[in-house]
């Protein structure tokens, strides 16, 4: 399957970017699904709300 590609917003209260994140996909992934992968293998500090 093709990489997802995610520009995850990340900041504070002083402002912030959008980063981009490429990850490898498997059938049946939804979105929560990519940001957890996200943040077990490229951003540990990556905060879902």
């Amino acid at each position: 399957m093709p990489d997802a590609i995610m520009r995850v917003w990340r900041g504070d209260a002083r402002g912030g970017a959008f980063k981009e994140f490429r990850v490898p996909t498997e059938e049946g992934m939804v979105v929560l699904d990519v940001i957890h992968k996200i943040q077990a293998t490229q951003a540990n500090d990556l905060a879902v709300r």
